[in-house]
């Protein structure tokens, strides 16, 4: 069953409604960062989402994702209900969690992660969003595994990508999923972004690294 499988009593019931979600509207991102979690990276993946979110004020400074998540799980609207993710976001952060889900998120790693996973994955359409690109979690992951650590390094990445109107399509370009012209423009736009950071030459190699393994 995985880590949306129910857990039993209350617990269970909160799950279902996050298994419900990630059918619906956080399906694509909150299934693949599911995908991550007991690798090497979902911690790098999910902490960096979270600091972008906040130093574009997509979420508050204090506003930890597990929260987010089981907030959002207790909510009757979704995303499609509002005008923006960010009004979303607002609407779902003033929500009051109980005792109860309190005491789960500290208590039990399986339902905090469930709750990380959803709330990562709406802070990751929200900053899409709000910056204007349409990135997959897969890209994004490639990127925090070539070295990318800091919210600015990957601005400059994503703004590189939507300056040049060519859409990050960074995993299955270095997995050799898209037809070669295509492919060629998402990796130089891809150069064109990383030349741009300090510690290029160690990107590179990474970067570099994931296309021979290919």
């Amino acid at each position: 069953m995985g880590i949306f499988s129910a857990i039993g009593g209350f617990v269970s019931g909160l799950c279902s409604s996050i298994g419900g979600a990630i059918g619906g509207f956080l399906g694509t991102a909150a299934t693949a960062i599911a995908g991550l979690v007991g690798g090497p990276v979902f911690g790098a993946v999910v902490a960096l989402i979270s600091a972008i979110s906040t130093i574009i004020g997509l979420t508050k400074k204090d506003e930890k994702q597990e929260e987010l998540g089981a907030k959002a799980s207790l909510s009757d609207k979704k995303p499609q209900d509002f005008d923006s993710y960010q009004a979303y976001i607002d609407h779902v952060s003033n929500i009051e969690l109980t005792p109860e889900i309190k005491d789960k998120l500290k208590n039990d790693e399986s339902f905090k992660t469930e709750c990380i996973t959803m709330g990562a994955s709406l802070q990751w359409y929200g900053l899409n969003e709000k910056i204007g690109i349409m990135m997959d979690i897969p890209s994004f992951t490639k990127l925090v595994e070539s070295g990318i650590k800091t919210p600015e390094q990957f601005q400059t990445i994503a703004n590189t990508f939507k300056s040049k109107e060519v859409e990050p399509k960074i995993s299955d370009a270095i997995e050799y999923k898209l037809p070669m012209k295509e492919r060629t423009e998402v990796l130089d736009t891809l150069k064109e972004g990383v030349d741009k950071l300090e510690g290029s030459k160690e990107i590179f190699e990474k970067l570099d690294k994931m296309l021979d393994e290919m």
